[in-house]
């Protein structure tokens, strides 16, 4: 059960980041963002996932 559990939670986060990805990855190119703000967004989402 509890194996299961931690699917589901590998899978929702493996959405999660493609959804994300999906987000920034064109952003980057109509933003033109910094490398800089895009390890700024890297790193809030992974102290996110930490918590």
């Amino acid at each position: 059960m509890m194996l299961c559990f931690k699917c589901y939670e590998f899978i929702f986060y493996l959405v999660y980041c493609l959804l994300l990805f999906c987000v920034l990855f064109p952003l980057f190119f109509i933003e033109n963002l910094t490398l800089d703000s895009l390890l700024t967004a890297l790193s809030s989402f992974l102290t996110f996932l930490c918590y």
